[in-house]
């Protein structure tokens, strides 16, 4: 599993979703994600944020093209792309979203495929934003810039 240094920006017990900023449906899991995450767990940055900007750059350097990729990073440095980070996410949430989990029994190389195709798909069906926009005052702490 590929490490990057997050020069101590997450707490123990948190995990990091870098996700595309200008992207509509990328945006609106980010926000369906934070109200399922009560435990408030998750914090959130967008890959066009200077954190964002710096995991692009160590992800590069490890080999990684472009990122066009959601990506989850957790207290230890770890990542997951792709389809793994839907589904490890869905054990954070509330009601029956942890039973997603049943799904990584399919095989990555498929279940990336499809995440795949709707991300190169992502601006045509669902649009782009010109600015990234944070949900409510409350919440901002939630956010790495």
């Amino acid at each position: 599993m590929t490490k990057i240094d997050h020069r101590g920006r997450i707490n123990s017990g948190e995990v990091v979703l870098l996700y595309d900023g200008i992207c509509v449906f990328c945006e609106s899991y980010m926000l369906f994600l934070m109200k399922r995450d009560r435990k408030r767990r998750v914090r959130f940055a967008a890959l066009q944020s200077d954190f964002g900007q710096d995991v692009s750059k160590q992800l590069e350097l490890k080999g990684f093209e472009e990122l066009d990729s959601v990506v989850l990073i957790d207290s230890e440095g770890q990542i997951l792309l792709r389809s793994d980070v839907g589904l490890t996410l869905s054990k954070l949430m509330t009601g029956l979203w942890p039973l997603a989990q049943v799904f990584l029994f399919i095989p990555k190389g498929f279940r990336d495929r499809i995440y795949d195709w709707i991300a190169r798909n992502r601006y045509d069906w669902f649009g782009k934003k010109e600015i990234c926009e944070i949900p409510t005052a409350a919440d901002k702490k939630r956010f790495l810039e």
